[in-house]
């Protein structure tokens, strides 16, 4: 038990500003025992024990504190996960930025950002597989298409040079690759052509008459009277040649499509 008296000088001199050292020299010196003295200064010293109730408020502030310092989720990574359903190259792109952000600043929304990178890639396939199906489907980059001049036809009667186009004529030259002899009967054009001529190997065009092409033998059509335009106007026509098998004197058919530039 600590003497009071003692106690009560040692709160007066603290408060008169003396430090322990000089009050435990001042109390030895009017004869206090120094166990006495020891022990009224650890009196002093020791802290008080914590009031429970106070210490309900210091832990509920230490959990706002924790939660304010906790990192945010990061908005860009649910813009990108939106984003991703919606138009897959711009979630894609969002995702990307978004995880690059995440790296940097250790916000929260890692797995969002995933979740719309990967969504956005998938969606990024689809919609190339879907635009490759549809220029498939319409040809629109059909080497065909771009190309100015073109002859084709079925196979057997096989284009051997690109079409030779004057403001009234058409000349193609093909080659009997069917199998067989024929003999061209009629050749017709969409150009509305008023005539036609055709010239076997290296012979002269003559009129549609007597012919016989054998196979695999080079042959030559020429179309005229025809409304093909003026000079470097492009002409896309349907030309379509009648012709028989001298063989069996069957008839058939093959129609061309013929694309080209008046010379």
């Amino acid at each position: 038990m600590v003497n009071p008296k003692l106690k009560e000088y040692i709160d007066k001199a603290k408060s008169a500003g003396l430090s322990d050292t000089k009050i435990r020299e001042s109390l030895l010196g009017a004869g206090w025992p120094d166990e006495e003295i020891s022990s009224a200064f650890s009196k002093e010293l020791k802290a008080p024990e914590p009031d429970l109730d106070s210490s309900k408020p210091e832990k509920e502030v230490k959990e706002d504190s924790a939660a304010a310092e906790s990192p945010r989720t990061n908005k860009l990574a649910i813009v990108a996960l939106i984003f991703a359903f919606l138009f897959a190259p711009i979630g894609l792109l969002l995702a990307i930025i978004s995880l690059v952000k995440i790296s940097k600043s250790g916000d929260k929304g890692k797995g969002v950002a995933i979740a719309a990178l990967i969504i956005g890639a998938f969606g990024m396939v689809f919609t190339v597989i879907f635009l490759m199906g549809i220029i498939a489907y319409f040809g629109i980059l059909d080497p065909s298409r771009l190309l100015p001049e073109k002859c084709e036809f079925p196979a057997g009667i096989n284009c051997i040079d690109k079409p030779n186009v004057s403001p009234q004529t058409i000349e193609l030259a093909l080659k009997n690759n069917i199998g067989f002899p024929i003999q061209v009967t009629n050749i017709i054009s969409s150009a509305a052509c008023n005539s036609a001529q055709i010239a076997v190997g290296e012979d002269s065009f003559l009129d549609l008459a007597e012919n016989e092409v054998r196979n695999n033998q080079v042959f030559r059509i020429k179309l005229t009277g025809c409304n093909n335009g003026n000079q470097g106007a492009k002409l896309t026509t349907v030309v379509t040649i009648d012709y028989i098998n001298t063989e069996t004197s069957l008839e058939h058919k093959a129609v061309g499509d013929i694309r080209g530039i008046v010379n």
